[in-house]
């Protein structure tokens, strides 16, 4: 239930999400959400990350831990990256550039 959602422990994890969908343009009850450029620039906004400096691998880690392999950001998996975030105490720009980096593909 969304009620619950924006009312209980992830409260700040759906304003988060709901304010990078209202920049994109996104209807609120609209999902998912492509991965693409745009969102990744409204993610930066958001969170005051800049993937120029950080590099391409960090942003494809990024992409690859939130996405976890699907071109689209779901509810659920936005409350989950952001959940392991939030664990850290860091900023997000520290916590992205500690995820790992993606997997080769053979």
């Amino acid at each position: 239930d969304a009620t619950v959602a924006a009312t209980g422990p992830f409260r700040d994890a759906v304003a988060a999400f709901s304010a990078i969908k209202q920049e994109l343009g996104v209807a609120p009850d609209e999902r998912p959400v492509p991965l693409d450029d745009n969102f990744v620039m409204a993610f930066e906004v958001r969170f005051d990350v800049n993937f120029d400096e950080l590099g391409d691998e960090t942003r494809a880690a990024f992409q690859t831990g939130l996405a976890r392999g699907d071109p689209n950001v779901t509810s659920l998996k936005w409350k989950r990256f952001y959940k392991f975030w939030q664990r850290t105490g860091t900023s997000m720009e520290d916590y992205v550039a500690t995820l790992p980096a993606p997997a080769p593909r053979v």
